[in-house]
């Protein structure tokens, strides 16, 4: 039977070695929240989200994403932004100038048999130097609707996208406030 002096220094041992780990792995994570979305109304409601875990090495490089619940906005919302150059900005331009696609894209998706079908219209969008697609989906479980715009804009070499997702309402005033 061990005495209890080497139980104890064991028991130090291993709570260091728990907590030497955790530490190691925490710095691992390399969390990193990113830049703050410009314009947001009541910001201090919004949650920025990080990034490392959401987007790998890619061209396509995550700039913000901020996300705001019904309880703290009145409605649920995200907006996102990215960036991209050379071929991935090009790549990027011609997917958001494309509203028949992602039409067929929605239509191809399977339903569950038990939850009506959600319709969804898709327009282009232009506002300014943005321009893209915007959604309008209504059903579903629920018969919820939603309102989103993805849009990019040219600064140079780089395309700056931003993809707002929201009630209508709502929506439509955070295209208004973030895509200036």
């Amino acid at each position: 039977m061990p005495r209890p002096r080497v139980r104890a220094a064991s028991r130090r041992l291993t709570a260091w070695a728990v907590c030497a780990a955790a530490a190691l792995a925490l710095a691992g994570c390399d969390l990193w929240l990113a830049d703050r979305v410009a314009m947001l109304p009541r910001p201090a409601s919004w949650q920025a989200l990080p990034l490392r875990a959401l987007v790998s090495e890619s061209a396509v490089h995550a700039e913000a994403i901020e996300i705001c619940t019904k309880a703290r906005c009145g409605y649920d919302a995200v907006v996102a932004q990215f960036s991209a150059e050379g071929e991935a900005a090009r790549h990027l331009e011609a997917v958001l100038a494309q509203p028949r696609r992602l039409t067929a894209d929605l239509r191809r998706r399977q339903r569950n048999p038990k939850v009506p079908p959600a319709q969804a219209v898709v327009e282009t969008f232009a506002s300014g130097d943005w321009k893209g697609l915007q959604i309008r989906m209504s059903g579903g479980a629920g018969a919820r609707q939603v309102y989103g715009v993805a849009a990019g804009r040219r600064d140079g070499g780089k395309l700056a996208v931003t993809i707002v997702v929201a009630a209508p309402g709502p929506g439509r005033a955070l295209v208004g406030a973030v895509m200036r």
